[in-house]
């Protein structure tokens, strides 16, 4: 429904009534807002009918009354030209600033890069694997074994 918003749309409601217009906004119930709304309505005397047209300009529909909405045309300025819509699910990656390069050495699997917040988010090489890590710090001094 969130890729029709600004289409030209048709809208059938319960009384048979079709509203032209194009479509601003809806909401979970379906409740629809139109602009530059257009009423056709068929009015039947006998064996002659014809169509009847109003102008509404900018109309809010309730759901409920709503039978069929079918899209016409696409928006105006979209018409010639194919522009993506941003809607729930279509994702357009944008940058932030540098963009993340592979580390420059080799990196065994598992192992994972550290990074340093001073260098920009930069990744840091680890020491080389012939080198121990230092142990760990004593415990306290308040801790005693038994």
């Amino acid at each position: 429904m969130q890729k029709y918003i600004n289409y030209r749309v048709r809208v059938t409601i319960q009384d048979d009534r079709v509203m032209v217009g194009e479509l601003m906004a809806y909401d979970k119930h379906l409740n629809i807002v139109l602009a530059d709304c257009q009423e056709y309505r068929q009015i039947k005397k006998g064996e002659d009918s014809k169509e009847l047209k109003r102008s509404l300009g900018l109309i809010m529909l309730r759901g409920e009354n709503i039978v069929t909405l079918v899209a016409e045309s696409p928006p105006k300025n979209q018409q010639n030209k194919q522009v993506e819509h941003n809607y729930a699910g279509n994702v357009q990656i944008t940058g932030r600033g540098p963009s993340i390069m592979p580390p420059p050495f080799a990196m065994t699997p598992g192992q994972f890069p550290l990074i340093n917040p001073s260098l920009g988010g930069l990744p840091v090489p680890p020491p080389p694997p012939n080198i121990l890590p230092p142990p760990p710090p004593p415990p306290p001094s308040s801790f005693q074994g038994k």
